[in-house]
């Protein structure tokens, strides 16, 4: 699988750096906008194909609720579900390509259709634990994905009807996603600097003084549903709500690429503004649920999504063109950084999960 993972994310990398340097007429950019997206589709097409499940908990889930019709899931995951069984038999394979085109056409309407915040996006996503997401967690992939395009619908035209929508929707593949309507409160609360730093010191403080103990009994007060999802990721002794360091690399990461895009972001755009709020939400996640490490993930991995949208979008606004290809370059390395980091400790590409080998 490496033989066309790696490839396919040099070549991204060497994308985004021509895209930026030579000068695009529209004509041009946009054709190298759809080479881009077509080739993106292509690679999430043989990934699908390459994919098969493997022994971790995750897929044995998966299977078990596509072979034996098990209603453990979310509504539209298991109509899904029932959609590719009643058109193609179990052929797991067909369940597989349906997940990656459903987040491919998602993506699509999502990022910004311009070669290079295209381009430098998917290569956050390829290098990232979203594509690890993909590959793994198939509810939570379409499903953050779909959160991901509500942030972008009310950031573009403030539609709180849209943005419940896309929501609901997310709901129904993944339960979790409901915590996107978080972003709405905070883009009330109007953050400021000093906001956001007594924020951050809130949270560690607020990280600081969870436990199980008092977690266990408020949750006596919560319906059977939301106290069984409580029980699994803030009580129960297994890797679910295992602590997290509170520098951890995650943490660090996203602490130091807040900074950098509050430094470059326009704070008069709303769409800017507000995408910067919901990545400090992940931020505000990590460090108030650290003693939880996967629900501090998922609600972080959630909100930082953005980033693949916000980030290009501040690089352009570095003035100078030589500081901003040194910063590109910078960050393309970086995520070479995470891209190799996945792939040698999460083993993403183990012949376990893939085909080629």
């Amino acid at each position: 699988m490496i033989a066309i993972y790696l490839p396919y994310f040099l070549f991204l990398s060497f994308f985004c750096i021509y895209t930026y340097v030579k000068p695009l007429s529209n004509k041009e950019d946009r054709v190298l906008y759809l080479v881009s997206l077509f080739l993106f589709l292509y690679f999430s097409a043989v990934c699908s194909g390459l994919r098969d499940f493997g022994p971790n908990k995750d897929d044995l889930n998966y299977i078990h609720s596509f072979y034996n019709d098990s209603n453990n899931f979310e509504f539209l995951y298991r109509l899904l579900e029932d959609w590719v069984r009643f058109l193609f038999g179990k052929e797991k394979a067909w369940l597989l390509f349906f997940i990656f085109a459903i987040n491919s056409i998602l993506l699509f309407f999502a990022l910004p259709r311009n070669a290079f915040l295209f381009s430098f996006g998917i290569l956050i996503i390829v290098s990232h634990v979203f594509m690890y997401r993909n590959l793994l967690q198939f509810r939570a992939a379409i499903a953050y994905t779909l959160v991901l395009l509500a942030f972008v619908v009310y950031g573009r035209k403030k539609n709180k009807t849209q943005f419940s929508f896309f929501i609901f929707l997310a709901c129904g593949f993944h339960i979790s996603s409901i915590l996107a309507f978080l972003a709405i409160f905070l883009e009330r609360v109007n953050l400021t600097t000093v906001k956001y730093i007594l924020l951050i010191v809130f949270s560690i403080v607020l990280g600081k003084m969870f436990n199980p103990i008092m977690i266990g009994e408020v949750s006596v007060f919560f319906p059977g549903g939301l106290q069984a999802a409580v029980n699994t990721y803030f009580l129960v002794s297994n890797e679910f709500s295992k602590s997290l360091p509170l520098a951890n690399p995650t943490t660090i990461k996203t602490i130091l690429l807040f900074m950098l895009m509050y430094y470059l972001s326009d704070k008069n755009d709303f769409f800017s503004k507000f995408m910067l709020d919901v990545y400090f939400l992940s931020l505000c996640f990590l460090l108030a649920f650290a003693s939880f490490g996967v629900f501090a993930s998922r609600g972080a991995s959630l909100f930082s999504f953005v980033e693949v949208i916000l980030l290009p979008v501040c690089i352009l606004r570095i003035r100078t063109a030589v500081h901003r290809l040194i910063m590109i370059i910078l960050l393309l390395c970086s995520y070479g950084v995470v891209f190799y980091l996945n792939v040698a400790n999460k083993n993403m590409l183990d012949s376990v999960y893939m085909n080629l080998w």
